[in-house]
């Protein structure tokens, strides 16, 4: 390969030097990413932005076994994606609503759970207009948009997620926190580049630079994707993470009406380490 069909990415990398200029947090074209994903192969493998199955399947058998939920128990899956989770604890007899705004994903889910016989719904709806009242056992929040809020635009999801629990449901939350020593980095900017046949961004052939930039001075970091195909202008898309430090986080829950049991590291039953971006949450509704 030669470095010609990246020389138009130039043309773009000099323009994103603040985090500020990457609004708003998220332009991810979902729809045709989930298209995409699904052509890519079995969503199981977790290519792109999907978890792999061994992971998914440690974090359902950790739910199993520590939430005691009711045999039967109803549970909603927020950013549900083609139903890894959703169907997987359907399979296990539980009651599922997963909801998300990709149609190809949720045909998907939906067409697997009805193969199977398993209780699940799926819906296309965006995880801030949930209009559920007291109905769910547990809402799980995990590898979804909700990493890139700031703790104002977390409240009124919590808020919405708390309503659609029963009293003393459970929420099982991923979110973004500040790893230690990030405030005391300089800003840096990682590029890596790969040529695809397919890829979630495109089902021909493809080049896709991933630019990682970290800005500690407002606690935001940036995925920055650039996507050139064959004769084709440069195609650009970002998320943009708001950092939490991780002692904000029980005042944030308990504005949504949470109290936080316990934090967990990058699956459940993990230690949570402090110079890790996410995290997971154990909450329960107050």
């Amino acid at each position: 390969m030669t470095d010609t069909p990246l020389l138009p990415f130039d043309a773009l990398r000099p323009f994103k030097g603040k985090p500020e200029d990457f609004t708003p947090r998220d332009t991810l074209p979902w729809e045709r990413l989930a298209a995409n994903v699904l052509q890519c192969g079995p969503p199981e493998k977790g290519f792109g932005c999907l978890s792999p199955a061994a992971v998914v399947e440690g974090n359902i058998m950790w739910l199993m076994n520590n939430l005691s939920l009711p045999s039967g128990g109803t549970i909603l899956d927020i950013g549900c994606g083609p139903g890894l989770y959703s169907n997987g604890l359907a399979q296990r007899g539980y009651q599922v609503t997963g909801i998300d705004v990709a149609q190809p994903f949720l045909d998907y889910a939906q067409a697997q759970a009805e193969a199977q016989g398993w209780s699940c719904t799926y819906l296309n709806r965006s995880m801030f207009a949930l209009n559920f009242e007291g109905e769910f056992d547990l809402s799980l929040l995990i590898n979804s948009v909700a990493r890139r809020l700031t703790v104002d635009e977390l409240h009124p999801l919590l808020r919405q997620i708390n309503q659609a629990l029963k009293p003393g449901g459970h929420l099982i939350g991923e979110f973004s926190v500040l790893p230690s020593g990030f405030e005391t980095k300089q800003p840096t900017v990682n590029e890596t580049v790969a040529f695809y046949q397919k890829s979630p961004w495109s089902t021909q052939f493809h080049a896709w630079m991933i630019r990682e930039l970290a800005f500690p001075e407002t606690r935001e970091r940036v995925t920055h994707h650039l996507i050139l195909e064959p004769d084709g202008q440069p195609q650009e898309y970002w998320s943009r993470f708001a950092l939490h430090p991780q002692s904000v986080l029980p005042a944030a829950l308990a504005a949504g009406g949470f109290r936080i049991k316990t934090y967990f590291g990058p699956m459940l039953g993990q230690a949570y380490q402090p110079d890790q971006y996410s995290c997971f949450v154990w909450a329960v509704s107050s």
